[in-house]
């Protein structure tokens, strides 16, 4: 395991006291029952690998793998365990070396802290197959860069349309929840103006990172925004030589490419965005990416302050909108709407009551409470490329909630979620089953998800053209 990332990960781990409050907050844990897929459970395998001082056997990258990354630990822990940075230098050492026979691998479900057993054998790592490696292209070289993915989406829809969606899902796998994803009508990428001047009297201006994938796979939704900050007095600038915020390479360990997407961004902030300007984001895994980045850049001694000062203006755009004060809405949207928080805004950012603020402000609006609220719906960036079972049981345990509401819809503040929410919800629908829910043994349908800037934007009653 490489020093510097070992290091880190011992000096992170060290925080844990093995108290076991993350372990109800954990969705894989919630699911799948099995401590070594809970943050403690983690930890102890992160820990046992760093002392050996060898990689990590298939065992060990398992229950790595199967961890979201949603950090809804990090919210329960009382003793403060930055347990984001420590799996991302964990998996970070991952992909950098190789699995050998002599890693540790805990092998009972319910093996406490202190009771692990001793490193045992393992067979080494297999190669990474000609599958692995498209996937890899998918998520690292293409969903990331805006016009690729416009390229693959044109392509995508092309190949289902022709019939030739199954031989696609043959070559890479990850691509059937891909296609599933993309919307029923062909729609344009959403167009990004350099400035936007707001309706009315001017009161702020901001600078928007619209992401990479929003722009293609939801543009409705991102020129929605960009109406809603308009008639909220807002400018609107978007700076055109924005990367990727780096969120995908971070989780997935490739933190060298995560800085540099990172002192990039940072740099034309600097010079796009005054010091005093907010920087808005939509997706709530970008927003939380762009607040990260002073920790990501730490070590950094040219960046490191100028990063903590980008990620200081960052603003979800529900966070931005409350604190603006936004002009109230009188169209009336008589709807039943319960909320699903999405991970990274109610975990990373600490965002929870701005949307439902924002939602109870619209006439005739019957806002709900779901179960489960802020337990990860699967979505996780990449995870439901990757880890597609999981995913999907955890995207069917979350409908299963959201149904028992009986909302009409569902509101939420990241497009990921929207995307592997309503594809999973709409695969349900043409299969004829039910979500699961405790509470109510025929629930009503799952409701449609949305963002939550959608419903505002109807009942503002602005235009979509």
């Amino acid at each position: 395991m490489s020093t510097d990332h070992a290091r880190h990960v011992a000096a992170l781990a060290q925080a844990c006291i093995h108290c076991g409050l993350c372990l109800e907050d954990c969705p894989t844990y919630l699911e799948l029952g099995n401590e070594l897929d809970s943050p403690r459970g983690r930890i102890l395998l992160m820990r046992r690998t760093v002392d050996a001082g060898a990689p990590a056997d298939d065992a060990t990258r398992r229950h790595i793998a199967l961890c979201l990354g949603c950090r809804a630990c990090e919210a329960a822990c009382p003793s403060g365990v930055r347990y984001g940075e420590l799996l991302e230098h964990f998996r970070a050492a991952l992909h950098a070396a190789p699995a050998t026979q002599h890693a540790p691998q805990p092998s009972a479900a319910t093996a406490g802290p202190e009771r692990a057993p001793p490193p045992s054998q393992s067979r080494a790592q297999p190669r990474r197959t000609l599958i692995d490696r498209l996937t890899d292209l998918l998520i690292f070289h293409v969903t990331p860069y805006p016009r690729r993915l416009a390229t693959a989406v044109t392509l995508g829809r092309w190949s289902r349309a022709a019939g030739l969606a199954a031989l696609l899902n043959r070559l890479i796998p990850a691509s059937r929840k891909l296609l599933r994803m993309l919307p029923a009508e062909a729609v344009r990428t959403a167009r990004l103006p350099a400035r936007l001047e707001p309706h009315g009297p001017p009161r702020d201006t901001v600078s928007l990172l619209a992401g990479c994938a929003p722009p293609v796979l939801t543009p409705r939704s991102v020129q929605r925004a960009l109406r809603v900050l308009q008639h909220n007095g807002a400018a609107v600038e978007c700076p055109a030589r924005l990367h990727c915020c780096g969120a995908i390479h971070a989780h997935a360990g490739r933190l060298d490419t995560a800085r540099d997407f990172a002192r990039h961004n940072i740099r034309v902030l600097e010079t796009a965005a005054p010091a005093d300007r907010p920087i808005v984001t939509l997706a709530a895994g970008c927003g939380a990416m762009l607040r990260g980045y002073g920790a990501l850049l730490a070590d950094d001694p040219h960046f490191a302050r100028r990063a903590a000062q980008v990620a200081a203006r960052v603003r979800d755009i529900s966070e931005y909108l409350v604190a603006l004060g936004p002009i109230a809405p009188t169209r009336p949207i008589r709807r039943s709407v319960c909320v699903h928080d999405a991970c990274h805004l109610v975990h990373v950012q600490r965002v929870q009551s701005a949307p439902r603020r924002l939602l109870s402000m619209i006439p005739g609006i019957d806002l709900r409470e779901a179960s489960e609220a802020a337990i990860c719906c699967g979505a996780a960036g990449s995870y439901n490329l990757t880890q597609p079972e999981t995913a999907e049981r955890l995207a069917r345990r979350k409908l299963g909630n959201l149904a028992a509401t009986g909302a009409a819809c569902a509101a939420t503040g990241n497009i990921g979620c929207i995307l592997h929410l309503n594809a999973v919800r709409e695969s349900m629908d043409e299969a004829g089953s039910a979500p699961p829910a405790a509470a109510a043994p025929s629930p009503p349908p799952a409701p449609a998800i949305v963002h939550t800037i959608d419903l505002l934007h109807e009942a503002y009653g602005l235009p979509d053209s």
